[in-house]
């Protein structure tokens, strides 16, 4: 998780807000099931720190959003769901609310 916040800082010194803070969509959560067979959040989660802020298809606010978001439902002990349309679903209706 370290690197994948020092890489972070580094795009945000780079890289445009809007690309920065941009939330995700179903189609984003479509790509992520397309880097690999994920069998639990976990997997999806070490992907997005390792390699999310390289992939084409993401920009670095989608991976942060989505990361933040597949972490609660791993703490949440929420069912993992192989559906991407559904995880996108899930992911949404357990973000964690900004105090």
């Amino acid at each position: 998780m370290e690197q994948f916040e020092k890489k972070w800082q580094m795009m945000m010194e780079q890289k445009t807000s809007r690309d920065m803070m941009k939330d995700y969509d179903e189609s984003d959560m479509q790509v992520l099931f397309r880097r690999g067979q994920w069998q639990s959040w976990r997997q999806a989660i070490d992907w997005l720190e390792s390699q999310g802020l390289d992939d084409n298809e993401l920009t670095p606010g989608e991976v942060k959003h989505m990361l933040e978001d597949l972490q609660q439902l791993e703490r949440e002990n929420v069912s993992f769901s192989s559906d991407p349309m559904q995880a996108h679903s899930l992911a949404k209706q357990h973000r964690k609310k900004a105090a």
